[in-house]
């Protein structure tokens, strides 16, 4: 068997394992669906209306469909052991999906989750087949993106700034420091939106999260002390906002936050796919007060 031209595979289970599928034991003869995931265009149709209106557009899960090889094994025992470490890689109960990565001849990795459904099924064996394994499979990727397999990780810089604090009821307090904290400008270089995860790190009386390039804001209203953590997930479908033991302070979250738009745009939502992210840390104490911003860069398709 002829290995992939310059391609490399692997299959990482979540809880930590992994199949590399390109060895002279595993393989993947045939792999596809990597291109365009499947979009539905959401539309509306006014009275006597021809055609109709573009109102938005989702992306639809995919299925990557594979070919999986394995190396003959030496005798029937063998196949059977064999059979059963592909089954233990690939079933559901591995804490989490699967992550699917594929490196191209200059480097780049390329990632995706991925759930085996219904993985191998072993279709009858016929006598002469000197007991190797060559099965089509699929994977259901739910999140139909791929993503950079390094994440971006991005430790804000900070001024501190004292001063008479002009609230818009004009009452006045005396000495409250400021941290302003900022990402710099980010050039982000994937073809669709990344949802970031901002921690913050205490103290501060409140906290106000900007993109400076989309406008969108969110607003932290509940102070938290020295040695604490925010911790801020904007992932589709499970957004939360959890301290550093995982408990749930999504109470935190003050009026007028934009959860559900706040995310790191590609070219050309955003020019050139650059933008900025400040946050301001009202009552923080310099050197201890902070923020960590980390996405992936997500794209359309491969």
């Amino acid at each position: 068997m002829a290995d992939q031209i310059g391609d490399v595979l692997s299959i990482r289970t979540a809880d930590g394992n992994e199949l590399v599928l390109i060895n002279k034991n595993v393989k993947l003869l045939a792999y596809g669906n990597l291109g365009s995931p499947p979009t539905q265009f959401i539309t509306r149709r006014g009275y006597r209306q021809d055609g109709s209106t573009e109102v938005d557009f989702l992306l639809q899960s995919r299925t990557i469909t594979v070919e999986l090889w394995h190396s003959p094994a030496c005798d029937r025992q063998d196949y059977w052991d064999t059979r059963s470490e592909l089954h233990s890689y690939l079933r559901p109960n591995r804490n989490g999906p699967m992550v699917f990565t594929l490196q191209t001849p200059n480097g780049d990795e390329r990632s995706i989750t991925v759930r085996a459904d219904p993985g191998l099924t072993f279709p009858a064996q016929s006598n002469n087949n000197n007991w190797n394994i060559q099965e089509p499979m699929d994977f259901i990727c739910f999140d139909p993106l791929f993503f950079n397999a390094s994440q971006s990780v991005v430790a804000l810089s900070s001024t501190t700034q004292t001063q008479l604090v002009f609230p818009i009821t004009f009452s006045i307090t005396f000495g409250t420091t400021d941290i302003f904290l900022t990402t710099g400008s980010i050039t982000y270089l994937g073809t669709w939106k990344s949802y970031p995860i901002t921690t913050l790190d205490g103290p501060y009386t409140r906290a106000v999260i900007a993109n400076l390039q989309t406008g969108v804001v969110l607003f932290m209203s509940v102070a938290i002390l020295t040695g604490e953590q925010r911790i801020i997930d904007l992932t589709p479908g499970s957004q939360s906002i959890t301290d550093a033991n995982g408990v749930n302070k999504f109470s935190d979250l003050g009026a007028g936050s934009n959860l559900v738009d706040f995310a790191i745009l590609p070219d050309p939502e955003v020019a050139g796919g650059i933008q900025e992210i400040t946050i301001q840390l009202v009552g923080g104490t310099n050197g201890v007060s902070g923020a960590t911003l980390s996405y992936y860069e997500r794209f359309f398709g491969l």
